[in-house]
């Protein structure tokens, strides 16, 4: 067994998975608008959207992201907004 973390240790794993996050984001973020936008324009023609994923969280998470996120799509504006 290595050594107990201690909060260095923490510190730099939280920047590493900040920093992750950060790249992630800055390289795909116009991807993820059109996909985005793409999903709010099958839903307005009555299409469905099938999501997957581990599970971990989703009963306690997704009604909440849902809501808001469906109402931000009743505009006909191509703007970003926030789920």
């Amino acid at each position: 067994m290595g050594a107990p973390m201690d909060a260095d240790d923490i510190r730099r794993i939280v920047a590493e998975s900040v920093a992750l996050k950060e790249r992630f984001f800055a390289e795909n973020a116009p991807l993820l608008l059109d996909v985005g936008w793409h999903i709010v324009e099958s839903l307005r023609a009555g299409g469905r959207v099938l999501a997957f994923g581990n599970g971990g969280s989703a009963p306690t998470r997704s009604t909440s992201w849902r809501s808001s996120w469906a109402a931000s799509c009743t505009s006909d504006e191509r703007s970003p907004r926030s789920p």
